[in-house]
């Protein structure tokens, strides 16, 4: 599958999740994709998680637990991994390409996305 249509589809879940856990999911991969950036390789990446912990910070940020943080961020990716799956059930490919009504062939392939 088409790794910007993926997330194409997650920014729409996620648009949907209730305001406290779309605010809450936010925070945190936003925190989590700044701190990847940051970085060059996975170990440093790994290691910058554990220094800076996006989760503390979001605990913090929500009055919130650090247990409390984990445990709603495991039922929201939860939720959003199921509607994720559910949307690729559904997705179908139509192809609209335009009939060959000349002599030369058609250049170009147009496909229909429907979710």
């Amino acid at each position: 599958m088409n790794p910007h249509l993926l997330e194409i589809l997650e920014r729409d879940i996620v648009r949907l999740l209730p305001p406290f856990d779309k605010a809450l999911y936010t925070f945190i991969t936003d925190a989590e994709e700044e701190i990847a950036a940051q970085c060059e390789t996975k170990e440093e990446f790994l290691q910058q998680l554990v220094q800076q912990s996006p989760h503390t910070l979001a605990a913090k940020q929500f009055n919130l637990s650090f247990e409390q943080v984990l445990m709603m961020m495991k039922k929201i990716e939860v939720h959003i991994d199921d509607a994720m799956n559910q949307k690729l059930k559904r997705i179908k490919w139509e192809e609209k390409t335009p009939v060959k009504r000349h002599a030369g062939s058609v250049s170009s392939q147009y496909f229909l996305l429907t979710v």
